[in-house]
């Protein structure tokens, strides 16, 4: 049994895996269908005031979305003998499916799904997310995309890269001392101070970053893996079809707090940031 670490330390004995699905934030939700307002902007006029004066007045911007819940699900056939003789093969099962089913839930929170009855837009397909050109190099580009988001005050959690764009990082550190290569002078798993973390959903050449936590995944039916062997050819066949199932919404509070990086391209001078 792990013991429980509070909050402001760093547990080295039992250190966790950085995964992109630990970065959003993850609830629950009673309904099945939101309309929310998503933050665009944030004019802040945050003063000290003087007795009698007129208080401040902030201007927020935002735009209209919607989260609906879908449906994702996943499987395997297994024959009856299996389930009764092995087991540990049921604890195996389980842990597969969970396993496909965040996977499935990564790709689509990054890139969307438009095979869903309500399409997912995810991450990279977001009206209002930064846009950070290529500039020069890996370096340079995700070094601009630092102060972009910095620029707005966003609590920067990571870069999400793919495996591919993340092995680049660590063979150019390897090719030279680890003090001389920019980005790098605060550790091997960190770019400009930013923890990185690698998630095969995302397309080589492009990266994320930003805070994650505006992003929210409610969930609306939870997980539930059972097993079914009712039809009567699985009956004739002595199989079992176990199934993996759960149903959830997907919202992008604050799409402006995430930056869409271009890792690779034509130079260009200008790397500073646009809106979709």
């Amino acid at each position: 049994m792990n013991p429980t670490v509070l909050p402001g330390y760093t547990d080295v004995t039992y250190p966790q895996p950085n995964v992109f699905l630990d970065l959003i934030t993850r609830g629950s939700t009673d309904s099945p269908y939101i309309k929310y307002r998503q933050l665009i902007s944030v004019t802040s006029a945050a003063a000290s005031v003087n007795e009698n004066a007129e208080k401040p007045l902030s201007q927020l911007g935002t735009q209209m979305a919607e989260a609906k819940e879908w449906t994702c699900a996943d499987g395997f056939k297994v024959t009856n003998q299996e389930l009764h003789d092995d087991g540990i093969i049921s604890t195996l099962i389980n842990q597969t499916l969970m396993r496909n089913l965040n996977a499935y839930l990564e790709k689509t929170i990054l890139n969307g799904d438009s095979s869903t009855d309500v399409a997912q837009k995810g991450i990279l397909n977001t009206t209002g997310t930064q846009q950070v050109a290529f500039d020069t190099d890996i370096f340079t580009t995700a070094r601009h995309a630092k102060r972009v988001l910095s620029a707005i005050g966003t609590n920067i959690q990571a870069i999400v890269l793919n495996p591919e764009d993340n092995e680049t990082i660590d063979l150019t550190k390897d090719k030279q001392d680890a003090s001389t290569v920019r980005g790098l002078r605060d550790g091997s798993e960190h770019l400009w101070g930013i923890p990185r973390i690698e998630s095969q959903a995302l397309p080589k050449g492009t990266a994320v970053m930003g805070d994650f936590s505006t992003v929210q995944l409610l969930n609306y039916v939870p997980l539930t893996i059972e097993a079914f062997n009712q039809n009567e050819d699985d009956a004739r066949h002595n199989l079992t079809y176990v199934r993996a199932e759960e149903r959830n919404m997907l919202f992008i509070r604050e799409p402006k707090r995430i930056a869409v990086i271009k890792l690779s391209g034509s130079t260009s001078s200008d790397s500073g940031a646009d809106h979709k």
